[in-house]
């Protein structure tokens, strides 16, 4: 690197650490976010991406410029961004785990949850849904309250720990569901066919005789 460009305001130490601690929170919070909705909604969310954009546009004007206020302003700006970056996240995890979890009451609702783990995990899941719906209710609430939306960043990183709880219960379970799925489907189909043998002998009998 030229020293004409190592002597330019930006590289001093500590605007490199604060723009390293940017990189740093995209890598390892924003990045395995983008990939989880990736892998459960087969989509990267537009106002996630659009977010990155501008905390990348922010940090490139820092090389651009030698005013230091300016500098200053510009990482101000991407850390804000991060920062609703971050937040969106919390907001599309909440929607996806949301719908995980309907999807699987609808993959199980012939399946007798109760009778797993003795009706810890049915009473576990219950009351983590519910806190965790009340928790995303509240974090809107205060969104709609406050003129800048990161003041209600606190209340959705809750909520999305809630939903991330709701997750774990199930995927740590899916061992015991299955087994309890392939035991309900025998017994339905044990059911069913004791009901129909003897309605089909019934009627051959019928026209035998």
């Amino acid at each position: 690197m030229s020293e004409s460009t190592n002597s330019t305001p930006v590289f001093k130490e500590e605007y490199q650490k604060q723009i390293a601690d940017i990189y740093k929170q995209y890598q390892q919070t924003v990045k395995p976010y983008v990939a989880q909705l990736e892998v459960m909604e087969n989509e990267f969310p537009i106002e996630i991406l659009n977010e990155v954009r501008a905390i990348m546009s922010h940090i490139a004007k820092c090389y651009e410029i030698t005013n230091e206020e300016l500098i200053q302003k510009n990482i101000g700006k991407a850390k804000s961004h991060m920062k609703r970056c971050v937040l969106d996240c919390y907001k599309y995890l909440c929607l996806a785990y949301s719908d995980y979890y309907e999807n699987f009451v609808h993959k199980y609702r012939f399946t007798d949850l109760t009778v797993v783990d003795n009706g810890e995990f049915w009473s576990d899941l219950c009351e983590t849904v519910s806190k965790a719906k009340k928790q995303l209710i509240l974090a809107k609430q205060k969104e709609g309250m406050v003129e800048d939306v990161e003041d209600a960043y606190n209340e959705f990183e809750t909520a999305y720990n809630q939903y991330h709880r709701v997750y774990e219960i199930i995927e740590n379970s899916y061992r015991h569901l299955i087994k309890l799925k392939r035991k309900t489907f025998w017994k339905v189909a044990i059911s069913v066919l004791a009901w129909i043998i003897p309605l089909v002998l019934s009627i051959v009998l019928f026209f035998l005789g």
